[in-house]
């Protein structure tokens, strides 16, 4: 989610992981569990990143939708309601578009965290980047932003999870932006803008829009703009027989959840309510914040369990020795800053 403040210049981002729990309402479940059963005993369909292969299957709003794609309106609507934001408009990505849009712009320049390697044969995946200030091309920059397990310098295996990519996505968001996002390449951007349908789908179609966010884009520019993640305090639970990512103090479910330690606890400092109940009713309100706004604040996340077993990873039939995920290689990124919402906001999912 991109929020831009176009009285103070700052642009907070928030990185939903993908894994984070949906709590869907019981008429929600009724709707789903006509076209697809087991939605309760599901662990993959009742996260976050399913979402839109659901609002494709129920033909969510297909009379009444107000971006012509009930996959895009009914994600859309599940984070209004998950965040209390308002969503104006989404753009979606290819795959192979990130590589050739990182390309068009000369690659980005990224101080890796950490030495990333990882082969995946089955999704041509090959990650190998050294620790370090380096310039990331095309193929390099989505090994950088997918990267989430694998080996460091010293060949040992680790793992950042979904929690720790999620922080890498945010440092190359906000780099490409400060590197990319000037007018010295407005022009770069506009003939971007006027091919989009070559890179991405989006709701931001036609003359007037993409114009309309190129005044943005200048406005923010003079304002000297600072980019900023915004931290969700996360926390896991076992829901229904599986352990879930879920957002805050998690989800009250009587007799079906069991709140683990680990579950992050709320800091100190004021938090924007981040569950409530939009007019569908799509996601159940529950109790507790998800998004800590208190200034120069950092949120400590918890460890993701790891992922079964897979074939495709070499260490993944053995027990990895701990390693902290945030500093494999013992160095000491830099914290995120945690910042205000601003009140007056133009998100784009």
């Amino acid at each position: 989610i991109v929020s831009m403040n176009l009285d103070t210049g700052v642009v907070s981002l928030i990185n939903i992981p993908r894994d984070l729990y949906v709590d869907y309402s019981v008429e929600a479940l009724k709707l789903l569990n006509k076209k697809i059963s087991g939605m309760n005993g599901n662990a993959a369909l009742r996260k976050i990143n399913a979402a839109h292969k659901l609002g494709k299957l129920i033909k969510y709003r297909e009379d009444q939708s107000r971006f012509g794609q009930p996959d895009y309106d009914f994600t859309a609507d599940l984070v209004e309601e998950m965040f209390s934001l308002s969503i104006d408009d989404f753009v979606f990505v290819h795959h192979d578009s990130f590589k050739q849009i990182v390309d068009q712009f000369g690659g980005v320049t990224i101080d890796v965290p950490y030495a990333m390697r990882y082969d995946d044969p089955v999704q041509n995946l090959h990650i190998n980047l050294k620790a370090g200030l380096q310039r990331l091309k095309g193929e390099d920059a989505e090994g950088f932003v997918r990267f989430r397990k694998g080996y460091n310098a010293n060949g040992k295996w680790f793992e950042i999870g979904d929690l720790g990519r999620k922080e890498n996505q945010n440092l190359f968001v906000r780099e490409f932006m400060d590197q990319h996002l000037n007018l010295g390449e407005m022009g770069e951007l506009i003939s971007l803008a006027n091919r989009y349908t070559d890179f991405v789908d989006t709701s931001v179609v036609g003359k007037d829009k993409i114009a309309n966010f190129a005044q943005i884009g200048k406005k923010l520019i003079k304002l000297h703009y600072v980019v900023n993640p915004i931290i969700l305090e996360t926390g896991f639970q076992r829901i229904y027989g599986s352990s879930h990512l879920v957002l805050g103090k998690g989800v009250k479910n009587p007799g079906k959840v069991v709140v683990k330690k680990e579950a992050a606890t709320k800091p100190k400092g004021d938090a924007t309510d981040a569950n409530g109940s939009g007019a569908d009713g799509i996601v159940k309100t529950t109790t507790g914040s998800a998004i800590d706004t208190d200034k120069n604040l950092t949120v400590p996340e918890p460890v993701e369990p790891a992922d079964p077993a897979d074939p495709a990873d070499p260490a993944a039939s053995t027990p990895a020795e701990p390693v902290d995920p945030a500093n494999p290689d013992g160095t000491s990124p830099d914290p995120a800053t945690v910042i205000n919402t601003p009140d007056t906001v133009v998100p784009a999912l």
